[in-house]
C-alpha cells in the first residue's frame, strides 16, 4: 500500500481536482485505461482534461486513488497511479433510509442532500400517502453518484426499486434497529438506538396513516418524533440523517 504524503500535498496545492466514481476495481492497479464514452466525453471535451492532469478516483472498496492522465484521446484515457489511501469512515451510523415516495424535485434534494451528509442505502417506500408510485431510477442512481462524487465519498449509497411498507416489514434485516419518524412519536433521542446499524422511515407530505402507524407498533418499530414543529417530508429525512451522522 502506498501512502499519502504525495496526495495530501497534491489536495492542499489543488483543491479543484476532480473525484469520479469507476465500478472497476482500483487497487493493485499501476495503470488504468479508460473507454467509458460518456466519461470521456466529460473529462476530454467538458473538463478539458489535458496530459499529466490529476483525478481522483474510487471504486467503492473504501480507498481513493490519485492518478495523473498519461494519454487522453476521444476512445481511451490511460491513467497512472502516483498514490492510494484508505479513508476512515469514521464512527458514525451505518444508515439505511426508507423514505415515502414525495414529489420528483423534493425526493431529488432530498437524494443528494441525505448523500452528502451520509447514508448507506435508501429503500423508497409506497406510503399510502404517497403522491407518486414510481420512480425513475436510473436517475436517481445518477443524482447519488454525483453527490457522492462531489461531497468526498467513497462508497456510492444504494437505491432499490420502491416497495409497499408490508414487503420492506417482511424482509427487513434482523439485525438492524429501525425507527419510523412520526409527529405523534416519542422525542426522538440516540440513547433508544440499541446498535450502529440503524434504518429509518420517513413518510409523506401528510404523514403515515393510522394503518401504518398500527403495523410499525405490531412490528415493535419504534415511532419517534423531531419535535413539536412539523417539517416536510425531504426536510425530516435531511433533519434525521443530520442528527445521527453530524451530531455528537
Amino acid at each position: 500500500m502506498l501512502y499519502f504524503s504525495k496526495f495530501d500535498e497534491q489536495i492542499q496545492e489543488n483543491m479543484k481536482i476532480h473525484r469520479f466514481y469507476i465500478n472497476t476495481p482500483l487497487q493493485n492497479k499501476r495503470e488504468v485505461e479508460i473507454k467509458d464514452h460518456e466519461l470521456i466525453n466529460q473529462w476530454k471535451n467538458v473538463l478539458r482534461f489535458n496530459e499529466e492532469d490529476k483525478i481522483i478516483l474510487f471504486d467503492n472498496s473504501g480507498y481513493e486513488f490519485l492518478f495523473f492522465i498519461k494519454e487522453i484521446t476521444d476512445k481511451r484515457v490511460r491513467l497512472v497511479l502516483l498514490e492510494e489511501k484508505k479513508i476512515d469512515l469514521g464512527g458514525g451510523y451505518d444508515l439505511h433510509l426508507i423514505p415515502a415516495l414525495i414529489k420528483k424535485d423534493m425526493f431529488e434534494l432530498m437524494l443528494e442532500k441525505v448523500t452528502e451528509i451520509g447514508v448507506q442505502k435508501f429503500l423508497p417506500l409506497l406510503a399510502e400517502r404517497s403522491i407518486k408510485n414510481t420512480l425513475n431510477l436510473e436517475r436517481s442512481k445518477s443524482i447519488i453518484k454525483e453527490a457522492a462524487e462531489q461531497s468526498g465519498k467513497v462508497r456510492i449509497p444504494e437505491i432499490t426499486e420502491p416497495e409497499k411498507l408490508e414487503t420492506i416489514l417482511k424482509n427487513r434485516e434482523v439485525d438492524r434497529f429501525y425507527i419510523a419518524l412520526d409527529p405523534k412519536g416519542e422525542k426522538f433521542s440516540k440513547k433508544v438506538l440499541t446498535n450502529k446499524k440503524v434504518a429509518v422511515f420517513v413518510g409523506p407530505e401528510g404523514g403515515f396513516t393510522e394503518k401504518e402507524l398500527s403495523l410499525f407498533k405490531e412490528n415493535n418499530i419504534s415511532i419517534v418524533s423531531l419535535g413539536e414543529q412539523i417539517l416536510r417530508a425531504e426536510t425530516a429525512a435531511i433533519a434525521i440523517t443530520s442528527i445521527l451522522q453530524l451530531g455528537e
